[in-house]
C-alpha cells in the first residue's frame, strides 16, 4: 500500500426487498467500512465497489448510491478509534433529535446470521 494513503470509514446505504422471512416490509441497511485510500475520491471509488459486491452477495439487496467518506486521522487504528462521526445540527432536544434520526430503530432492529443474508 502506498505510504500517503491513510484510513478512511465509508458507509454504503442498501435497500433490502421484502423476503417473507427476515424482512417482512421493506428495510435498509447502513454499513461502514474501513478502507485505506489517498484521497476522498479513492475512498469513495473504493465504496462504491465494496457496495456492488455487497448489493451482489445479499439476498433482496440493492446498494442506494449514496456513499460518503469519513477522513480517519493517523496511520494505525487503535482500540476505541473513532471510525465513523456525524454532526447534525437540527435544533432538537435530545428526545426529540433521538425520535426524529432513530424512529423506530429499537423495535425494528433484526439480528441476522451471515447465512440468512446469503444470495446461495
Amino acid at each position: 500500500m502506498d505510504d500517503s494513503s491513510s484510513w478512511y470509514g465509508v458507509r454504503t446505504l442498501y435497500r433490502i426487498e421484502p423476503d417473507g422471512d427476515n424482512f417482512p416490509q421493506t428495510a435498509h441497511e447502513e454499513r461502514i467500512c474501513l478502507v485505506r485510500a489517498v484521497s476522498f475520491d479513492e475512498a469513495i471509488e473504493k465504496g462504491a465497489s465494496l457496495e456492488e459486491r455487497y448489493a451482489a452477495e445479499v439476498k433482496h439487496a440493492t446498494g442506494v448510491g449514496e456513499i460518503v467518506a469519513f477522513h480517519i486521522h493517523g496511520g494505525t487504528l487503535e482500540d476505541g478509534e473513532k471510525v465513523w462521526s456525524c454532526i447534525r445540527v437540527l435544533g432538537m432536544s435530545d428526545s426529540e433529535f433521538e425520535q426524529h434520526i432513530f424512529k423506530g430503530h429499537h423495535d425494528n432492529y433484526v439480528s441476522l446470521r451471515s447465512s440468512d443474508l446469503s444470495s446461495d
